[in-house]
């Protein structure tokens, strides 16, 4: 009888425990449509449907909805500018026609993570402060609720 309590003690602490892991995965991440061609770090993607999600602390992999399209990218800065309840969301800077991933909202807590800019963002960026412009930036909101 009490090889049995403890099995099913056990085992609902498993049960539990993968029930907590579950959610901490589901609020780390993201699913977007992004109508536009974009560069995550030095990858460049193609505009459709993405899920967004954190593999690591400072680590994020995009997949495209048909699996064609994956990238993983750094994103090591840690910003914190909104309050805690605003929607997960990309945030992206557009400089002329093209689009560069700059930071991921995976949770609700009001916390996100920033890239590096990449070297071409980092030469538009410097052709725009010679014309005195700045680059846009766009959000992308999260699909899921």
């Amino acid at each position: 009888m009490k090889r049995r309590i403890l099995t099913m003690v056990a085992t609902l602490g498993v049960l539990l425990g993968l029930a907590v892991v579950a959610g901490a995965q589901a609020r780390n991440k993201v699913e977007v449509n992004i109508r536009f061609d974009f560069a995550a770090g030095e990858t460049k993607l193609r505009a459709g449907n993405y899920t967004v999600k954190r593999i690591s602390n400072k680590a994020f992999s995009l997949r495209s909805a048909d699996g064609k399209s994956n990238a993983i990218v750094l994103a090591p800065i840690s910003v914190r500018q909104r309050p805690e309840g605003s929607p997960e969301r990309l945030v992206f800077k557009r400089y002329g026609s093209q689009y560069f991933l700059v930071q991921v909202w995976t949770d609700r807590n009001g916390e996100g993570s920033a890239l590096y800019p990449s070297k071409t963002e980092e030469r538009l960026t410097k052709q725009m402060e010679k014309t005195n412009s700045a680059p846009q930036t766009i959000e992308v909101v999260s699909k899921s609720k």
